[in-house]
């Protein structure tokens, strides 16, 4: 492209960046080698914008900091800037005056690296070090193809208050270009010594004053090459002097006459595409996701960044109603006054930001709630169109990325503090009903957003049996492998049923969506039956039992109640709560084998517990010999030989809560009685479960 087409589209505000964009972050030396790599004439990348003539996301002028420099969207078809940003901002920093123009605040700016100047360094006569690829000492100016490390070598960088103290005293201070005073001093430095006058070491060509027609400009970089020409004329080499002069004016002209910048323009009905390009462009670096364009939406209607409005919206604590929640777990909850389902749902990343799990429910949430009145008036006027497709629309499609980007910044604004609340509530039902302990623990993930999406009601969320209901479907969905495949759609479809059910219009005895897979539990071939879990079979079949299982065991446990104690206690301090493991259990939690991996008849000798650990076929890793314990249990549990593990007083006192029966003669008798006691457990749990919900949830 034309540089002065791009420079013409920034200034008349046809190529603008959305606010999303992250921050400017390139240093002076990557914009050096940029600025090198344009002026040896070698392709410098692509820029991914996207066309649009809606006014859907917040922008800011090129070159601002986040958030500073708004601006109002032209009525007239525009291409947001989405990937690029650092290639472009750059270009105008080298081959512009565009920010010194622009920004006579450097609090505004993204980096004072905007307003430097930057130069050509022209070897001098004396200085026979440095190559003369500009023909500056013979005046003979041979166009070639350079390296871009030639050039690279010949770029610097100077701030402008550097090049004459009298400009200012401060970084802080801007710098007109319309001041005959500073082309003076710009003029100077590019034309005297920059170390002793007697010595000359380099003149400078300031690449900002290359291309252009400013007449001020256009003059001081006349007067600069004549100057550098004069100092290597000789007597009647007038014709040679203007010669080189042309030819070096040209050069550097042509180098952003047809700069190699390619521009991939995505249309406005394409936005998912745009985004799938950036991040394949992008490989190993930040992503861009349908939240950033979100965010840039609702900035054209609040001033207020819309992602810290979430994270607070997150931070809160919510109230709920501890008649919602097990008996024993109401008086468990008790103990933890500063509970918060944020924190221990483990919903923020490090530095604060959300989990881009997280993320992904928040908009899906957003999207149904939104919707949910449109779904039900689509639904209402097809007719002809069957339930599942009718459903399909509500729920499927609404969700998916391009149906997303189309909602508005009010229905944005409208929703976000309901769906924040609706997700926290969700997280509470987990922990306190399935025994998870982090977000990212959740097997089905958009089991959360269904969840969330009738937890948006006050009174279901209020309502004992809607959570009963829930915690029945969560125990058959994982030990009767519900979604086998296509988890989300088939997930995101069931709620129509679920609506169905809570209406009072079906019994849970004709809840088809959940009665047909509960005879599963725990008898699902190859996933949940008793010969798949306590691999008896394994080395004839082949089939092992799933990993997931392992999570599914130990959340159950510690979903019963007040959980169970752990094996060992510090002989000098006392039991306390905290060594009481449960679901809300404030340090990590390790998974330990209730029979040892040292008590292993085949472990040969000076074999590993890690080998063993990693052989799937060895029986003593089935899911059903996992139990999740303290760190400092565990560390004590790895030195003790089996008879002593086995004997302890301890341990043989915890064992039977977690369904284990103790005096197992082997290891075969122990995994068939534990899946035996488990199984009887889950049922009894569904039955009494079903026996709340006979009647239905509003009875």
């Amino acid at each position: 492209m034309d540089f002065n087409t791009i420079l013409d589209r920034i200034k008349k505000q046809e190529l603008i960046l959305p606010d999303f964009q992250r921050g400017f972050v390139w240093d002076s030396e990557k914009m050096k080698k940029l600025y090198a790599s344009v002026l040896a004439k070698i392709p410098v990348g692509s820029i991914l914008t996207l066309e649009s003539k809606d006014d859907n996301f917040n922008c800011k002028q090129i070159g601002a900091k986040p958030r500073c420099r708004t601006i109002e969207k032209p009525s007239h078809s525009v291409n947001y800037l989405i990937d690029g940003q650092q290639r472009l901002t750059s270009l105008l920093a080298g081959f512009s005056t565009y920010y010194f123009e622009n920004y006579s605040d450097e609090k505004e700016i993204a980096s004072n690296n905007l307003l430097s100047l930057y130069f050509i360094k022209l070897p001098a006569i004396d200085n026979v070090e440095s190559d003369d690829i500009f023909g500056i000492r013979e005046l003979s100016f041979k166009k070639r193809n350079f390296s871009s490390s030639e050039i690279s070598e010949l770029i610097e960088s100077k701030y402008l208050f550097e090049i004459d103290q009298k400009c200012s005293k401060s970084k802080k201070k801007s710098f007109s270009l319309s001041d005959s005073s500073v082309h003076d001093a710009i003029y100077n430095y590019c034309t005297s010594s920059n170390s002793d006058e007697t010595k000359r070491n380099f003149y400078r060509i300031p690449i900002q004053f290359i291309y252009g027609e400013d007449e001020d400009i256009a003059l001081t970089r006349a007067k600069i090459i004549d100057q550098v020409a004069n100092h290597y004329k000789k007597e009647g080499e007038e014709t040679k002097k203007d010669v080189w002069k042309n030819s070096i004016t040209s050069f550097f002209t042509n180098c952003l006459s047809q700069i190699e910048l390619n521009e991939i323009e995505v249309k406005d009905s394409d936005k998912s595409r745009a985004i799938d390009i950036y991040n394949n462009l992008n490989q190993g670096g930040v992503k861009l996701g349908i939240l950033d364009l979100i965010i840039a939406t609702v900035g054209t209607e609040k001033n207020e960044n819309f992602y810290d409005l979430i994270i607070k919206e997150f931070e809160k604590k919510i109230y709920f109603s501890k008649d919602v929640l097990p008996t024993g777990m109401r008086i468990l909850i008790e103990n933890y006054p500063e509970y918060s389902p944020a924190d221990m749902g483990n919903i923020f990343n490090q530095d604060g930001t959300l989990r881009k799990i997280v993320e992904n429910v928040f908009l899906d949430v957003l999207a149904l709630l939104i919707n949910k009145n449109k779904g039900k008036k689509f639904k209402k006027s097809l007719k002809e169109i069957d339930v599942a497709e009718k459903n399909k629309y509500f729920t499927s499609i609404v969700t998916k990325e391009d149906e997303i980007l189309k909602l508005n910044a009010k229905e944005i604004l409208d929703n976000y503090k309901l769906v924040c609340e609706s997700i926290l509530r969700a997280v509470l039902f987990f922990q306190t009903r399935c025994g998870i302990r982090e977000f990212s623990s959740i097997n089905y993930m958009a089991q959360i957003t269904v969840i969330a999406y009738f937890f948006s009601d006050q009174t279901l969320f209020d309502n004992k049996k809607i959570h009963d209901l829930f915690e029945y479907w969560y125990w058959i969905s994982v030990f009767a492998w519900m979604y086998p495949s296509n988890q989300k759609i088939e997930i995101l479809n069931s709620i129509e049923e679920f609506e169905t059910f809570i209406e009072g219009k079906l019994s849970i005895d004709c809840f088809k969506y959940i009665k047909n897979y509960k005879d599963d539990v725990f008898a699902k071939r190859f996933y949940s039956d008793k010969e798949t879990l306590t691999m008896i079979k394994v080395n004839e079949t082949e089939k092992y039992p799933p990993k997931s299982m392992t999570n599914y065991i130990c959340q159950y446990y510690l979903s019963r109640e007040i959980g169970y104690s752990s094996f060992f206690v510090d002989e000098k301090h006392k039991k306390t709560k905290k060594d009481e493991i449960n679901v809300f259990y404030d340090e990590k939690l390790d998974i330990h084998h209730l029979m040892p991996l040292g008590s292993d008849p085949k472990k040969k000798i000076g074999q590993t517990t890690k080998e063993l650990r990693t052989n799937q076929k060895n029986p003593f890793n089935s899911p059903l010999n996992m139990l999740l314990i303290t760190k400092n249990d565990n560390l004590l549990i790895s030195d003790m030989d089996y008879g002593k593990y086995s004997k302890d007083d301890a341990i043989k006192a915890t064992l039977p809560k977690v369904g284990c029966i103790i005096g197992a003669k082997d290891l075969n008798e122990f995994l068939s009685n534990r899946f035996d006691i488990l199984e009887s457990s889950v049922k009894s749990t569904l039955h009494e479960l079903e026996l709340s919900l006979q009647n239905g949830v509003n009875a």
